[in-house]
């Protein structure tokens, strides 16, 4: 079968090709007119910026624009995050995960009261909290979650 514009092969009676994670119909190709993939949405509390975490992406947070262009026009002025704080990922079989910069977030990240260590991932669920320093917080959204620039918390 063949998700959408990928070539992967793999076992009969899937619902999703697992490369791409296309929907798959009854015949194992991807469902004309299906909606891609679904990102993982970060809001940031407070401004209702967001960013998007598409699937197999690695999504960096920090204020150095060149090493994070996504998120450092929104992290700009936020002096408690660093050049380089952040990763967040998004595997391909629907996960996410942050992990803190090794020697790059001098002031901590945490997930919801779970303080990180530099180099090692957190699994991300749906609603967590995500704290870069004291003052800075995105809100998880898992994909397929309206959480869009508006969402409160």
């Amino acid at each position: 079968y063949k998700g959408r514009g990928c070539a992967a092969r793999g076992p009969e009676g899937v619902d999703a090709c697992p490369a791409c994670l296309s929907p798959l119909g009854a015949s194992g190709t991807a469902v004309p007119g299906s909606p891609p993939p679904a990102a993982w949405r970060l809001v940031f509390r407070g401004t209702g910026g967001h960013l998007e975490v598409p699937p197999g992406a690695e999504l960096r947070l920090g204020r150095d624009a060149d090493w994070a262009p996504e998120a450092a026009g929104l992290l700009a002025g936020e002096t408690s995050v660093s050049a380089r704080h952040a990763l967040v990922a998004h595997c391909e079989d629907g996960a996410a995960s942050v992990t803190e910069v090794p020697q790059g977030a001098t002031n901590g990240v945490r997930v919801n009261d779970r303080v990180l260590s530099p180099g090692r991932s957190e699994p991300l669920r749906d609603g967590d909290t995500v704290w870069l320093g004291p003052w800075v917080a995105l809100r998880v959204c898992g994909p397929g979650r309206a959480g869009g620039p508006g969402a409160s918390g």
